[in-house]
C-alpha cells in the first residue's frame, strides 16, 4: 500500500476549514475542498471515508489544539468557580484568535452527527461543580448547550467589537461570570 503524505492531509483539513468557514459545511462540496487543497478528489477519500468523516476529523483536529490552550492555568485544587472562569475565559480567547475555528465549532454544534463529541472535556468541570452543589439541576447536555451558545455569542461579540480594551468592565472574565450565573444555583 502506498504511504500517504501527512502534508496532504493537513492541506485537506486546512482547505476544509477555510471553505466551511467561508460558505458553510452544507454548501461546501468535497470537490471544492480538493481544488482548494491542490489535490485530486480521490486523495480526500484516501484519508476520510466520506464528508462526515472529514467534518468529524477536522473538529477533532481543532479540539486537540484547543484543549491544551483552554486548560492553561487550570488547577484541580482551585475552587470550582475560579476554574470555570479561567477555563472558559481561555476558551473565549482561543475562539477570538481563531475565527474560522469558531465558525466551524458553531456549525458543528448544530450538525446532526456531532452529539457529545464537543463537550467531553468540560464534563470534568460539570461533574465537580455538580458534586459540590453549584449547578442548576439540568442535564449536562443542556448545560453544555447553554455554555457553548454563550461562548460562541461572546466570542463573536469580541471579534466584532474588539476585546477587553474597548469594554473595560465588560471584559472576558465578566462574560464568563455571566455564563457561570446562567448555570449556577
Amino acid at each position: 500500500m502506498q504511504e500517504i503524505s501527512p502534508d496532504k492531509k493537513t492541506a485537506i483539513l486546512n482547505a476544509a476549514l477555510e471553505l466551511f468557514s467561508e460558505q458553510g459545511i452544507h454548501q461546501t462540496p468535497v470537490p471544492q475542498i480538493a481544488v482548494r487543497a491542490g489535490i485530486g478528489v480521490g486523495t480526500i477519500y484516501r484519508y476520510f471515508k466520506n464528508k462526515e468523516d472529514l467534518i468529524n476529523s477536522l473538529y477533532m483536529d481543532i479540539h486537540v489544539r484547543l484543549i491544551p490552550f483552554i486548560r492553561k492555568d487550570y488547577s484541580e485544587t482551585a475552587p470550582v468557580r475560579a476554574n470555570f472562569l479561567q477555563y472558559f475565559s481561555n476558551f473565549i480567547c482561543y475562539l477570538v484568535k481563531h475565527p474560522a475555528e469558531l465558525s466551524l465549532m458553531e456549525q458543528y454544534e448544530n450538525h446532526p452527527h456531532s452529539a457529545g463529541q464537543s463537550r467531553t472535556d468540560y464534563n470534568v468541570i460539570f461533574k465537580r461543580a455538580s458534586e459540590d452543589g453549584f449547578l442548576k439541576k439540568l442535564p449536562f447536555e443542556m448545560l453544555g448547550s447553554i455554555i457553548m451558545g454563550m461562548l460562541i455569542s461572546i466570542s463573536k461579540f469580541y471579534i466584532k467589537n474588539g476585546v477587553e480594551e474597548s469594554f473595560g468592565e465588560y471584559s472576558i472574565i465578566a462574560g464568563t461570570e455571566a455564563i457561570w450565573d446562567a448555570i449556577s444555583k
